[in-house]
């Protein structure tokens, strides 16, 4: 199993190598067919022994952990924009290419993150808290996404075996 950033899944399924993939809106390439699964709101993920501050703007001078910013842009944005409602602008200190190394770094109190909700369900056994906001706007598409000119015969039993796995 290999964890390919949205901007990396696009561009391998627009030229034909790789045949389905799980990736976060927007979709910026016409050649591609795209089918929402869920939508997928955003948290703050912290370690279990680190005292949250009333005070929110004080996350600013607390390590940083997200992903390269070349890595996926868009997704680093919309991290910098919860950020901001959360009312801090964060110290970058970690750049990482997968969650898990993300998911790593603050269970272990190397800093702080800005994560997808739904991350919480895989997280329960770790040394990791989150916090939601409940009036955040920030979403993200969840999307199955797929060449439209892929002809395999098993693209539409694969995507209702993954449309099925992801019913909310």
């Amino acid at each position: 199993f290999f964890e390919f950033s949205s901007d990396r899944q696009i561009q391998m399924l627009t030229d034909r190598k790789m045949d389905i993939g799980i990736i976060r809106a927007p979709a910026s390439s016409p050649l591609l067919h795209t089918e929402k699964l869920y939508d997928d709101g955003f948290a703050l993920m912290y370690p279990k022994n680190y005292l949250l501050p009333q005070d929110k703007s004080r996350l600013s001078a607390e390590a940083f952990i997200t992903f390269d910013v070349d890595y996926t842009q868009y997704y680093h944005r919309q991290v910098i924009s919860f950020c901001a409602q959360l009312g801090f602008a964060p110290t970058v200190r970690h750049q990482c290419n997968n969650m898990a190394s993300i998911i790593e770094f603050v269970h272990l109190g190397l800093g702080i993150s800005v994560v997808p909700q739904s991350l919480q369900a895989q997280c329960g056994n770790l040394n990791i808290n989150f916090l939601n906001l409940e009036d955040s706007t920030l979403k993200t598409d969840v999307m199955l996404s797929y060449n439209r000119k892929s002809k395999h015969p098993a693209m539409g039993v694969l995507g209702g075996i993954i449309h099925e796995i992801f019913k909310e």
